[in-house]
């Protein structure tokens, strides 16, 4: 059993001059809410995590509600149809902007459900009322709900008129005409969606109907949004977009990604579908384009560096490649099942062979830079993997069942006869050195897995990984190090462990109050300008030139490393 030494010196060195971090994507993420002005020129999406974003003309989204400055979960956007002013319904208030989300002030202290909003007559649902203002919402009173219980889900104002207004409560559609002071039924259940146009269209788990006055049914498959483009009604349906055309429906799939539709809107410009993957446009009302440029909210899940490209496992969109500036999909031959993308827990590379172990569906290898995949499982003792570690022609993979090896760049596997630990959750390798977590013990070998080495470290180990001639385990609230045989603790300032990384003899780790690097184990310093990024990273890369870090929904930051400190000085206490 290795020994355990703890190293309490605390070696920071002061922060360097301070370094720009800059966003670089990829771009998508979930768009739950969009909302336009009367002309169609400012277009609103909602992001829960990130806020609330602006495209102007067609151009690239910005963000315009910071949610995550202000510390509020976003719910809702909507924009009054007569005067452009903009609304964000939060969990803890609604916000107004008057001038396109340059400036925004608070409105109501109340938590929104929905919002609507028709020259300056707002209806502001909470969980247990309706709240209407005659004055952009500098005054408010209460409103009898279409019922005496249960939450309105969805309130909407017809744009032509600042009196007539729809309703859904616990799936019936209500309609009033005289701003919500009164309501009448109309005789349709299980709805949630609903618009006006040429008639009122609601629609949900029964299928799409017409009222105008009476009401018909329209279609039957189960829609969760209802919008109206170019005098025809569209839909969302479970995997893509209908629309309602001389009598039959359609279906608009040309391009549409892999994802689930959370908003559909239209404009006199273009129809718009808010996805998982981003937000997607049709100006022809055949075809679907890519219209996520800005949209910072994508979840990444690992990174790695092969050839000169990024490589990022994302939840909405599987595996992509940055080359240069552009982001493209890098997950053809992965296994799929739609609407949902593959989702890639693991990413591995060996300088320019790329592994990607995929949720429940095994592991793939791409020899050409992710342009295909190949499923390398056959040989493994399951297809749930859970890390995967490579060096040149090396591969070590854990699952579940056992911890295995492949010397010819994962085409056979071999199980290591003499590891004591059966199975692990984190691998590295590096030459003839393997490294491999199992619960709170971490396994070491030096001769390729012939021999072994353990030691008890006091938690669960979640990351591993090898720099230099230094070995690196990571649990949740510290950073080992392990030099001549034993294990040391990292003097790093006490705080959650996200990610971990090397680049040669050089290791970033991302703590809640930063990134910080070393060059030893011993001395740290703080990544210049790192305490400004988001606090949920997920993974860290570096390549020769950049510092990349990944995300729970913010996408990838990126800084140059000539603006981080060439060598690292301690300061001790």
């Amino acid at each position: 059993m290795g020994r355990l030494v703890f190293v309490c010196l605390l070696a920071l060195a002061p922060a360097a001059p301070a370094a720009v971090w800059t966003n670089i994507g990829p771009y998508g993420g979930d768009s739950r809410s969009l909302a336009a002005d009367a002309s169609g020129n400012n277009v609103f999406v909602l992001n829960p995590r990130s806020g609330v974003f602006r495209s102007s003309f067609g151009g690239a989204w910005t963000l315009v509600f910071d949610a995550i400055t202000r510390s509020v979960t976003p719910t809702r956007v909507a924009v009054d149809s007569q005067n452009g002013r903009v609304y964000v319904g939060t969990a803890t208030g609604l916000f107004r902007s008057d001038d396109t989300g340059m400036t925004w002030r608070r409105v109501s202290d109340d938590s929104i459900v929905d919002v609507t909003a028709a020259a300056d007559r707002v209806i502001a649902g909470t969980p247990t009322a309706l709240r209407r203002s005659f004055d952009a919402g500098a005054t408010w009173i209460s409103l009898l709900s279409p019922v005496d219980s249960g939450a309105v889900s969805l309130v909407k104002f017809d744009p032509r008129s600042a009196d007539r207004l729809l309703a859904v409560n616990e799936g019936s559609l209500f309609v009033s005409d005289d701003a919500g002071s009164t309501w009448r039924q109309l005789p349709l259940t299980g709805i949630v969606t609903a618009t006006f146009a040429d008639a009122i269209y609601g629609g949900g788990a029964r299928g799409v109907y017409s009222c105008d006055p009476d009401c018909s049914q329209l279609g039957f498959d189960a829609v969760t949004e209802i919008a109206y483009f170019r005098g025809i009604v569209h839909v969302a349906v479970s995997d893509g977009v209908l629309k309602f055309d001389s009598g039959r429906w359609q279906r608009l799939l040309a391009n549409f990604p892999d994802a689930v539709q959370r908003s559909l809107l239209g404009t006199p410009q273009e129809l718009l579908v808010g996805t998982t993957a981003g937000v997607y446009s049709s100006i022809d009302d055949v075809s679907w384009t890519n219209r996520s440029l800005g949209l910072s909210n994508v979840h990444i899940i690992a990174m790695t560096i092969a050839g000169d490209s990024l490589f990022a496992s994302t939840q909405e969109q599987s595996v992509m490649r940055r080359i240069g500036d552009l982001w493209t999909a890098a997950d053809s031959g992965l296994t799929r099942h739609p609407p949902a993308p593959p989702v890639t827990r693991v990413l591995a590379s060996d300088g320019s062979i790329l592994y990607a172990g995929v949720v429940a569906e095994g592991l793939f290898r791409s020899t050409n830079l992710g342009q295909s995949w190949v499923d390398v499982t056959a040989g493994l003792p399951s297809r749930d993997v859970l890390d995967v570690a490579a060096d040149p022609g090396i591969v070590i993979v854990a699952t579940p069942a056992r911890l295995v090896k492949s010397n010819d760049s994962g085409s056979s596997w071999q199980t290591f006869a003499n590891y004591p630990g059966i199975t692990a959750s984190a691998v590295a390798v590096k030459g003839q050195l393997i490294l491999a977590g199992n619960s709170s013990t971490i396994y070491a070998s030096t001769d390729g897995g012939a021999t072994w080495q353990s030691s008890a470290l006091p938690s669960v180990i979640k990351k591993v990984t090898i720099a230099g001639t230094r070995a690196y385990a990571v649990t949740d609230f510290d950073v080992f190090v392990r030099s001549g045989g034993s294990w040391n603790r990292a003097a790093l300032p006490a705080s959650q462990v996200n990610a971990i990384t090397m680049l040669g003899s050089r290791v970033f780790v991302s703590l809640g109050a930063g990134v910080y690097l070393s060059d030893d184990g011993i001395q740290w310093s703080l990544v210049p300008g790192s305490d400004t990024l988001p606090a949920d990273i997920t993974a860290l890369v570096a390549d020769s030139r950049f510092l990349y870090a990944g995300t729970n929904g913010g996408s990838v930051f990126a800084t140059a490393l000539l603006a981080v400190p060439s060598r690292v000085r301690s300061v001790r206490h």
